[in-house]
């Protein structure tokens, strides 16, 4: 059986990613408000959602 010593290290970086990750998408939220806002477009938001797959794409190279 596991201590709690044992898993508190992987506890920590898996509670952190966890948290970064909902900040993420929070922030995708927050963007795609504004730029709705600024553009009224759907298009635009649209734009934003093909965007992120692509700069990933690109970036792993």
């Amino acid at each position: 059986m596991g201590t709690f010593k044992e898993w508190k290290d992987p506890g920590i970086l898996l509670s952190s990613i966890a948290i970064s990750n909902i900040g993420n998408f929070i922030y995708l939220i927050a963007i795609n408000i504004i730029v709705y806002q600024l553009t009224g477009s759907a298009a635009a938001v649209a734009g934003l959602w093909i965007i992120s797959p692509l700069t990933n794409i690109a970036t792993k190279f």
